[in-house]
C-alpha cells in the first residue's frame, strides 16, 4: 500500500510537471507580497506623520486606483541656539523576511536634517505588493521634507484593472503625474522597487515630467526575474518544476496581461532616460538585473551594489541606503530647502 501511494504520488507529480505553465501564469497572477508591517502598526505610523487616503481615476483609461498622500511638515529654520531635545531626530528600525534570507536595518537621522530637503516623491511598489508596503520609507522621505505619493498599480491592492508588470503601469503612472501630480512641489523624484522600477521608467519617459530616477532592486526581463523569484522564495518548488515551465508560465502571464517580454527589459530605455538616476541593490538578488554592470554605464546613471540586501529589503531604507541618497541627491538642482538655506545664510 505505501508504495502504490508512493507511485501515485510520483504519477500526479509528474502530471503536475508536465502541464504546469498554466499553473504558473495563475501564481504569478495572484501572487501577493507577503505584509511587511501589522495593520495596527501601519494605521499608527500613518497617525504621526499624517498620511491620507485619496482616490484616483483617469480622465483617459478606465484606470482607478487609491493612493497614500503624506504633505511636508511646515519648514521652520533651525534655531542652533537651543540644544536638541534628544540625540536623534527620527529612529527606525526594520526587519525584512526576503525569502531565505532576514535583512535587519537601523535608521538615525540627526535632527538637523528635518525638512533638509523640498520637493515630492512618488513610490512605485513591485509585483504582489501595494502602497503600504512603503510605510517605512514613506516616513523617511516625509521626515527630510518632501511630499510623498504612493499609489496602488494596476491589478494590486484598491487598484482596478489588469496587472501589466510594468508596462501599461507606467503609462498610467505618467497620467496620474500629469495630473493629480501637476501642481506638487518640485523636483518630482520617481522611486520604483522591482516590477516598480520598470513602471518608474515608462512613466519617466511617457511624462517627461521626472526630475530624478530611483531604482531599488530593478527587475530583470520578466522570464528571467520570474525564475528568479522561484529560486528566492520557492526553492523547493524551483527544484520540482523545470525552468522551462516557470519561463513559459511566465510568458503566458504577460500574453494574457497584453504584454511582450521584450516590453519587461528595461536597460534598453536607460541610455534614453536623460534624467539623473540612482540604481540600487545586491549584485546576488537573481529577481534584479543590478549584476549586469554594462547596461548601468551611462553619465546619468550611479549604480550602488550593497549585497548586504535582500531582493525585498531596499524598500526599508536603512543607514548605508540613507547615506547613498543624501550623496546622490546632490544631483538634482533645486532639492534644497529653500528655508534651510536662508536659515545657514544668516
Amino acid at each position: 500500500m505505501k508504495r502504490f501511494l508512493t507511485i501515485t504520488n510520483i504519477c500526479a507529480l509528474v502530471f503536475l510537471v508536465s502541464g504546469c505553465a498554466g499553473l504558473v501564469a495563475d501564481e504569478i497572477e495572484n501572487a501577493k507580497l507577503k505584509p511587511v508591517f501589522s495593520k495596527g502598526s501601519v494605521d499608527e505610523l500613518y497617525k504621526i506623520i499624517n498620511v491620507s487616503t485619496r482616490d484616483y481615476c483617469s480622465s483617459t483609461t478606465s484606470f482607478c486606483t487609491q493612493y497614500l498622500y503624506s504633505a511636508a511638515s511646515p519648514a521652520q529654520p533651525t534655531d542652533t541656539n537651543t540644544a536638541s531635545t534628544s540625540e536623534y531626530g527620527l529612529k527606525l528600525t526594520s526587519s525584512v523576511d526576503s525569502g531565505s534570507k532576514v535583512v535587519e536595518k537601523v535608521l538615525l537621522l540627526d535632527e538637523q536634517l528635518e525638512n533638509q530637503y523640498q520637493g515630492t516623491v512618488l513610490l512605485l511598489h513591485g509585483h504582489g505588493g501595494d502602497k503600504n508596503i512603503w510605510a517605512f520609507t514613506i516616513s523617511y522621505f516625509h521626515y527630510l521634507g518632501f511630499d510623498v505619493v504612493a499609489p496602488d498599480l494596476p491589478g494590486h491592492g484598491e487598484a482596478n484593472s489588469q496587472r501589466s508588470y510594468g508596462v501599461a503601469d507606467g503609462r498610467e503612472m505618467a497620467d496620474f503625474i500629469s495630473t493629480e501630480l501637476k501642481d506638487a512641489p518640485r523636483p518630482l523624484i520617481v522611486v520604483g522597487h522591482s516590477m516598480g522600477a520598470l513602471a518608474a521608467v515608462n512613466a519617466a519617459r511617457e511624462s517627461q515630467a521626472a526630475d530624478g530616477l530611483v531604482l531599488l532592486a530593478p527587475m530583470q526581463r520578466f522570464d528571467k526575474a520570474s525564475l528568479g523569484v522561484a529560486q528566492t522564495f520557492s526553492p523547493w518548488l524551483n527544484m520540482l518544476v523545470p525552468d522551462s515551465s516557470i519561463e513559459a508560465g511566465a510568458e503566458l502571464a504577460l500574453t494574457r496581461g497584453g504584454v511582450t517580454m521584450a516590453q519587461t527589459d528595461m536597460l534598453p530605455a536607460i541610455p534614453l532616460l536623460g534624467v539623473p538616476t540612482l540604481v540600487y541593490g545586491a549584485q546576488t538578488d537573481p529577481v534584479s538585473n543590478i549584476s549586469n554592470e554594462g547596461g548601468w554605464q551611462y553619465p546619468h546613471v550611479q549604480r550602488y551594489v550593497n549585497d548586504e540586501e535582500s531582493h525585498v529589503s531596499p524598500i526599508m531604507v536603512g543607514q548605508k541606503e540613507h547615506e547613498m541618497f543624501v550623496d546622490w541627491f546632490e544631483n538634482i538642482p533645486g532639492i534644497i530647502s529653500m528655508t534651510k538655506q536662508e536659515s545657514v545664510s544668516e
